[in-house]
């Protein structure tokens, strides 16, 4: 997953400002008792809420995660709902009084541990452990497929078993014209032509079809991933050749030599990439719901940002 797609960060707190002008930042009959716990404490009536208990703040308020995402307490940040165990114990099909899935849907893993990718679906995945051996399909958010290799949801481009799949149902998977040659190369090689296609390289595989990231991403060779299109050199540099100056003067900032990305001080989706060659950069922005987190250096979802 390209991300990976899980951040592992701190959770941002209220600001003194917005205290005092948007009031309390939620009713006292919400705010947890810590009583002397210091950490990220998890909800016991909503897996997607939890709580940041430190030695300041002993009565903090509920903060939520993501869509598609819940609270893991074994590692301390949200991670996707089907992989956190407190979110699975009450389904909400059987709260309804309905069973989870029917029968014919379990998988039997036969003394198996660990997630098991679904033989006929590449989204799939069921997760085996000792007390549960007859488990309910899970899904990956969308976009996403289940890497075994890794155990959790990767970029779909990125698991082979979709990828094979596609290419036995639908025929070649692409044109002889696309295929890349990879000489020899090992490993995933980004397009000459277009940021956001890669080529992924093997012993077994030489010519391959072209991967094409998520809408929003692009690919970076450098961490050998799809990441953010405002992270990838090789995308702004091309659009700023093509498009002309990529921003007005006035718009530049000015890094008086800083050589790492700062972040805007009126607009925590904006930031600035400042290295050894570029001192004046345009602005960068993050996608929707996410705001660029200084102290780790990329994107991050905006709630988990102290600048927002």
């Amino acid at each position: 997953m390209m991300f990976s797609v899980a951040i592992l960060s701190l959770i941002a707190l209220v600001s003194a400002q917005n205290a005092v002008t948007e009031g309390p930042a939620c009713d006292v009959s919400e705010r947890y008792q810590c009583n002397g716990q210091i950490g990220l404490i998890a909800s016991t009536t909503d897996c997607h809420v939890f709580y940041n208990c430190d030695r300041n703040i002993q009565t903090p308020c509920p903060s939520t995660c993501s869509p598609g995402l819940a609270f893991d307490e074994s590692i301390q940040t949200c991670n996707w709902e089907s992989l956190v165990p407190t979110c699975n114990l009450i389904p909400k099909a059987r709260a309804s009084g309905d069973p989870a899935c029917a029968d014919n849907e379990r998988y039997q893993c036969n003394g198996q541990i660990g997630l098991i990718a679904s033989t006929t679906d590449c989204h799939v995945f069921f997760n085996c452990d000792a007390n549960i051996q007859a488990p309910c399909p899970s899904t990956c958010p969308p976009g996403l497929a289940f890497d075994e290799s890794i155990q959790t949801c990767n970029w779909e481009s990125l698991v082979p078993t979709c990828t094979v799949r596609a290419r036995a149902v639908d025929g070649p998977a692409c044109a002889d014209n696309e295929r890349y040659q990879c000489n020899g190369q090992i490993g995933l090689i980004a397009s000459t032509t277009d940021c956001h296609v890669f080529y992924n390289c093997d012993a077994n595989i030489q010519a391959p079809c072209p991967s094409t990231c998520s809408p929003g991403l692009a690919f970076d060779e450098s961490i050998q991933t799809c990441n953010w299109e405002s992270l990838v050199p090789t995308c702004t540099a091309r659009a700023r050749a093509i498009d002309g100056p990529a921003c007005a003067d006035n718009e530049r900032y000015d890094c008086n030599g800083a050589t790492s990305a700062v972040v805007d001080s009126t607009d925590c989706n904006t930031f600035y990439n400042c290295d050894a060659n570029i001192q004046s950069p345009c602005p960068s922005h993050c996608p929707p719901g996410l705001g660029f987190d200084e102290a780790l250096g990329y994107c991050n979802y905006a709630y988990l940002v102290a600048a927002c």
